[in-house]
């Protein structure tokens, strides 16, 4: 398990709302920084609560709602946690299909938050025995791969359908990456973000949004998937024999398991 302290994972510093920011305002905000999972918090920086791009994109489909404050749609029963909590038990907190993120507090003003990729960007560093086992071992298998011409809107009904947060994604027989519910709906609120914009956004396919990241063997370690992860900002990766033949995914939360299992 990771030896270090919670104050040494966490993101310091991080986007806040207030509660009278604006579903609209919120939406805007992904896109112009890519930020999706921001705490909500008083004047003094106490949380109040935590807000992310499902929630805003989800409310907004209905567009009359987009100056409705954030209070009204908010996260109240995920409650910070506090920055002596020890890494086991926060990571416990976000294991799927619990919370994304948490905000972190220190005393009682948030000075940060908490998510999986905190946990890839440890484990990259290679120091941690985890890092040193196999992706095969952790990998999912047992794939039905989107296609790179759907549209982000036919993915998340696949994913809705199969009541999955990832998948393989193939372009015809060639893997071509993979792809979460996350990255999904940042790149809908992107979308609608143009459009509140008056700016005309037509449907994006998979093979539009995706980072081209590679794909990784499964002999591979942990440590060298999470570096992956970390140098090219996705949170699962395509899993390939030399064939090209799609083996199966390795995902942020193969990865969160794997080191809750390794205490």
């Amino acid at each position: 398990m990771i030896q270090t302290g919670l104050d040494a994972l966490i993101t310091y510093n991080p986007w806040t709302l207030v509660a009278t920011t604006t579903l609209g305002e919120a939406v805007r905000l992904l896109d112009e920084t890519g930020i999706g999972q921001w705490p909500v918090v008083d004047d003094d920086g106490r949380w109040l609560g935590s807000l992310d791009t499902e929630l805003v994109v989800s409310a907004l489909g209905d567009r009359a709602l987009c100056d409705a404050p954030v209070s009204e749609f908010m996260h109240r029963d995920e409650p910070p946690v506090n920055l002596g909590t020890s890494p086991r038990d926060a990571l416990q907190r976000m294991r799927a299909p619990q919370p994304r993120f948490l905000a972190v507090v220190d005393g009682e003003r948030v000075v940060g938050t908490l998510s999986p990729a905190d946990f890839v960007r440890e484990l990259s560093y290679g120091e941690n025995p985890v890092a040193r086992e196999l992706i095969i071992d952790h990998m999912q298998t047992h794939l039905d791969p989107l296609d790179t011409e759907q549209t982000v809107d036919e993915a998340l009904a696949c994913l809705n359908g199969r009541q999955k947060d990832y998948a393989a994604v193939a372009q015809g027989d060639f893997p071509f990456g993979a792809v979460s519910r996350a990255a999904l709906f940042q790149a809908r609120g992107r979308a609608l973000a143009r459009q509140l914009r008056g700016e005309t956004s037509p449907a994006r396919t998979l093979g539009q949004i995706l980072h081209r990241a590679p794909t990784t063997p499964p002999g591979r370690t942990l440590g060298e998937a999470a570096s992956l992860m970390v140098e090219h900002d996705v949170d699962a990766l395509a899993v390939a024999n030399q064939a090209a033949h799609l083996l199966g995914i390795v995902t942020e939360d193969q990865i969160v398991q794997a080191l809750l299992a390794a205490d």
